[in-house]
């Protein structure tokens, strides 16, 4: 289960987790939540064992993959519609 997940469902915030982990920021939590930025390893140690196993080092990897494979969709995204304005600018 994905970090943010389990927030949402403990109904825990951002500051909350942040002081069960002990010296990490919450903007840290935010960061690793939304998938910005990876925890790091005695961090994911520390989360799954706060969570008691419901949020693990493998949810996080699962997490920056798709946010990388949707980076990859969204630049395609971008340049199959520069190839495709291209092309009808140059049949004007």
């Amino acid at each position: 289960m994905y970090l943010s997940k389990w927030l949402e469902l403990t109904q825990t915030s951002h500051r909350g987790f942040a002081k069960k982990l002990g010296n990490i920021s919450a903007t840290s939590i935010i960061r690793w939540s939304s998938g910005k930025r990876f925890p790091r390893p005695n961090d994911l140690i520390a989360i799954e064992e706060i969570t008691e196993g419901a949020v693990t080092a493998n949810d996080f990897v699962k997490q920056l993959k798709e946010a990388q494979l949707k980076e990859k969709l969204d630049y395609e995204d971008e340049l199959n519609e520069l190839i495709k304005d291209e092309y009808l600018n140059s049949n004007k």
